[in-house]
């Protein structure tokens, strides 16, 4: 019975070195390499080829082995990958498959990204894109902000995702070489931006708070939203569009904890 090495690496290769079925890569799980249609079953050298390889996983593989899952479809080329179970039900499962151009994508992205000088439409855009299919990239992040935070890139790019989404179905146009920052200006200029919101919490005893180092400017033109911060003996939200204290102008401030 043939089991050609040759097919068995180009069948590795063509599937990046990962089980299509969980993403497992070799550095996780132990790839093999299994033949859709089996050897045993007549015409063994016909179908120790490529067409007729997949990479799985130990695990995956073993569930072939063993009748509980069943590949009633295999097609590399037509991009095609239909994994069943024990009934032959196809499977409503995210199969690496499918999920690892998404993935593919997602890590030149990244890769653009953790180099950029400022973040402009182009950076946003990338942001934009990466944000759609992070989740093929790393399916553990809880969230963007996180992903970009465990990557090594600055987390704000999540909120440049978010402003150049707004932008798509907004008449203010965001022009090449626009940075975020002016362009969120302009939306403000245009009467587009969101109205600041203003509140009062009240909070249990015990909980952390933060003062600021310039008070007086906050009262004279507060501007509120996610963060809590306590001026005198009044417990205020204070909103950041960049994840820290900010005063009315839009520049960062210092905070201590109370």
């Amino acid at each position: 019975m043939s089991r050609s090495q040759s097919v068995r690496e180009e069948a590795l290769r063509l599937d990046g070195y990962r089980c299509q079925v969980c993403g497992a890569d070799r550095d996780t799980a132990v790839l093999e390499v299994h033949h859709v249609r089996p050897l045993g079953m007549g015409g063994a050298y016909t179908r120790d080829v490529v067409e007729n390889c997949i990479t799985l996983c130990a695990e995956h593989h073993q569930d072939v082995e063993n009748g509980k899952r069943w590949i009633q479809e295999f097609d590399r080329d037509r991009n095609v990958f239909v994994w069943c179970d024990q009934m032959h039900k196809p499977m409503n499962i995210e199969l690496w498959f499918y999920r690892r151009q998404d993935a593919e994508r997602g890590e030149q992205i990244t890769t653009r990204l953790s180099a950029y000088a400022m973040i402009d439409k182009d950076v946003a855009r990338d942001a934009h894109e990466l944000r759609q299919v992070f989740k093929a990239v790393d399916p553990e992040s809880r969230s963007f902000k996180e992903y970009l935070a465990e990557r090594g890139i600055d987390p704000r790019l999540d909120r440049a995702a978010q402003l150049y989404s707004k932008s798509l179905d907004c008449d203010v146009r965001w022009e090449e070489g626009v940075t975020a920052t002016d362009y969120r200006r302009m939306l403000r200029d245009a009467g587009k931006s969101d109205p600041r919101k203003y509140f009062y919490a009240k909070l249990p005893p015990g909980t952390e708070f933060y003062r600021t180092a310039n008070e007086q400017k906050l009262r004279d033109q507060m501007d509120f939203g996610e963060k809590l911060v306590k001026i005198g003996k009044t417990v205020w939200g204070l909103r950041s569009d960049r994840g820290v204290l900010v005063d009315p102008d839009g520049n960062e401030m210092e905070v201590v904890h109370v």
